[in-house]
């Protein structure tokens, strides 16, 4: 091999390793103070669920100045009560940047209000992308006001762009307020999303997806209750019945394999679609021995965090599926439904004892030779 060739190799080979640690940088978040202190610019992800009912008035990542630039991955975690009162931009993001992308994060039981513009749950402003995420809860304030994103516009060169989210969050306010979004603007797009959340305006613009939608933008594949949101047909979204709105049918080229579902029983999310990652927040998964295997009677399928769904017992940690039998402990500490000798991990010369302190039987297990012992522990305690 010539040099030239060497050095063009060991050029690619450290580009890869760089490359390779500049995508794989993302820091992690854990809590709330960590979410309240994330950086403009960089990648931040998720790494469990987040209580922010401590922190009394969150303030916003960014600012209409200062826009959020990097990537925001929430894992299918969710935030709870996130409580932010301010004059403009009330959202967990102030502004999300023309090349920022926000996924995969819950919002729940916000309460959030802006007294002048921009009030909603993930953001004030939206020049990016924001995919998979969802709200419940409050948001209030005066103008473009919505239960997920405030004023969703492709300033420059953004996106402005909103797929596969929805809001369940009850909105109010004066101008442009909407279930999903209170204002879109010049080529804001929203694509498969919905909204059930009550909008209503003192003023005017109020609609059940967005509040008011101006330039050449639109919604696509996207509804709204009509019945609890309080408003009928309109120029963003289809107006749909509540029994409707829990029907696969209804949501004409939406996933319902890879990104969305919809549980029939209406257990899961009141009946209304969820998206596929979230399934965890809405089934309970009973783990009383912590040991990250759930009972399959629970009825929890695929939270995060969890190995399985065949714990044998959930009151032992010591007993889960891939354990090591135990030989003589009278439990099954596999979960292979066989216990002590009787697993075949027992097999050999092994002792094993069973039954209460007043008999032990100690079994030699010698390939064909079973050897029986009873020992009668009365008058020897």
């Amino acid at each position: 091999m010539n040099r030239n060739k060497l050095v063009f190799l060991g050029s690619l080979f450290f580009s890869l390793v760089f490359l390779f640690s500049f995508v794989s940088a993302s820091t992690a978040i854990s809590n709330c103070a960590q979410l309240q202190a994330m950086g403009l610019s960089g990648s931040y992800h998720l790494t469990d669920n987040i209580d922010c009912s401590g922190i009394t008035n969150f303030i916003p990542i960014g600012s209409t100045s200062n826009h959020f630039t990097g990537t925001f991955d929430g894992n299918y975690y969710e935030i709870t009560d996130l409580t932010i009162t301010r004059t403009n931009d009330a959202a967990l993001f102030s502004t999300i940047g023309s090349m920022a992308s926000v996924k995969n994060v819950g919002l729940i039981n916000v309460n959030i209000h802006g007294s002048n513009t921009n009030a909603a749950a993930l953001a004030g402003y939206n020049y990016g992308v924001i995919r998979n995420c969802y709200s419940t809860g409050s948001v209030s304030g005066n103008q473009r006001v919505g239960g997920l994103v405030g004023t969703n516009w492709p300033v420059l060169t953004g996106p402005g762009e909103i797929h596969d989210s929805y809001s369940r969050a009850n909105v109010d306010g004066s101008l442009n307020v909407g279930g999903l979004v209170g204002f879109t603007v010049h080529g804001g797009m929203v694509y498969t999303s919905y909204s059930t959340g009550t909008a209503t305006a003192s003023w005017k613009n109020a609609n059940g997806l967005v509040g008011l939608k101006a330039g050449d933008g639109d919604c696509v594949n996207c509804y709204f209750d009509k019945y609890t949101s309080h408003h009928g047909s309109t120029y963003c979204g289809v107006a749909t019945t509540t029994l409707s709105m829990k029907i696969q049918s209804t949501f004409a080229g939406w996933d319902f394999t890879n990104t969305w579902a919809i549980d029939p029983s209406g257990v899961i999310n009141n009946g209304y679609p969820y998206l596929r990652g979230f399934e965890h927040v809405f089934i309970d998964c009973t783990d009383s021995d912590n040991d990250h295997y759930y009972l399959e009677s629970s009825g929890c399928d695929g939270e995060v965090g969890f190995l399985g769904h065949s714990d044998c017992v959930d009151s032992d940690a010591l007993n889960y599926p891939g354990n090591s039998e135990v030989c003589n402990d009278g439990n099954d500490n596999d979960c292979d439904t066989n216990e002590d000798c009787d697993d075949s991990e027992c097999s050999g010369f092994v002792t094993c004892v069973y039954g209460s302190t007043d008999e032990v039987v100690e079994e030699w297990i010698d390939d064909s030779i079973v050897v029986d012992v009873v020992f009668d522990y009365v008058g020897f305690s």
